[in-house]
């Protein structure tokens, strides 16, 4: 009898349990659906929280202004312009750079041919060869300086081509012209490049009493602050100006006749000083 009784005490406890157990599940429930529709769920097992944010406004979208398509005018050509034949570019003439470079290319090929000449032993094709190189490269330096100095002066204009005569290489007189007219006017210029009398013309213009014992000479100064030093015989109608561009470089100026004072005056501000300077020292 006491074995009935502690049974049907068991069975109690348990269905009392498992009811308690439905009634925590179903408030479980009724807790998660209420957390789920009004923003938040927090379980144990994620540790996470999802937050639901509120919905955005919808902003109303704007098409973007559009300007009106332009009607394109399709010109046809008449009959007269079908028959015109297209313009034809003329071929444009070869430039300086150009031409010097064909210069350079081909001096450069006469020196190849020296070195290659002396290899085999070719000696007299070599020096024949290098004199004729030579030439053309003192022509090229002639026209280079030519082109610094004007084509007249008052009424004397050029006679003829710079004269050679007695131009060296590179040392003294590198380049020497005249100019002439029907009178016996006449102006003579010349380069002087690394001669040892530059020396003390480049000291006398730079201490002007250096010159105080030479008659009838001063020192003169001319564009682009370059100084020389002048000297006269009115008597002759000679002036002489010598214009000291550095310590190796010198133009020497000589105008003869009646105006010769103002004739080399003129003659002085024509001539382009600091781009000879600038060809001759390298």
């Amino acid at each position: 009898m006491s074995v009935d009784t502690n049974s049907d005490l068991y069975i109690s406890q348990v269905c009392l349990a498992f009811a308690i157990f439905l009634l925590m599940f179903r408030v479980f429930l009724i807790i998660f659906f209420y957390c789920l529709c009004f923003g938040a769920i927090s379980t144990d097992a994620l540790g996470s929280r999802v937050s639901v944010d509120p919905p955005k406004p919808i902003k109303k979208r704007v098409a973007p202004h559009r300007q009106p398509a332009q009607k394109k005018t399709i010109t046809r050509p008449t009959s007269a312009d079908a028959l015109q034949p297209p313009p034809v570019t003329p071929p444009s003439a070869p430039t300086a750079s150009a031409v010097s470079a064909t210069v350079r290319q081909a001096l450069l090929r006469e020196l190849d041919h020296v070195r290659s000449s002396i290899m085999a032993d070719r000696h007299g094709t070599a020096l024949a060869t290098l004199q004729h190189l030579s030439e053309r490269i003192r022509a090229i330096q002639t026209d280079m300086i030519d082109s610094y100095f004007p084509e007249s002066v008052g009424e004397l204009t050029v006679k003829g081509r710079p004269s050679l005569d007695y131009v060296s290489d590179r040392f003294g007189v590198i380049f020497s012209r005249r100019y002439s007219h029907h009178s016996e006017d006449y102006l003579d210029v010349s380069v002087v490049h690394l001669d040892p009398s530059i020396r003390e013309y480049w000291d006398m213009v730079k201490n002007p009493k250096l010159a105080s014992h030479i008659d009838t000479a001063k020192i003169i100064e001319i564009q682009d602050g370059y100084r020389g030093l002048e000297k006269s015989n009115t008597s002759l109608g000679l002036v002489e100006r010598n214009i000291v561009l550095s310590d190796t470089l010198m133009v020497n100026i000589v105008a003869n006749g009646k105006n010769a004072d103002s004739l080399i005056s003129e003659y002085t501000r024509q001539v382009q000083f600091a781009k000879l300077k600038r060809y001759l020292q390298d």
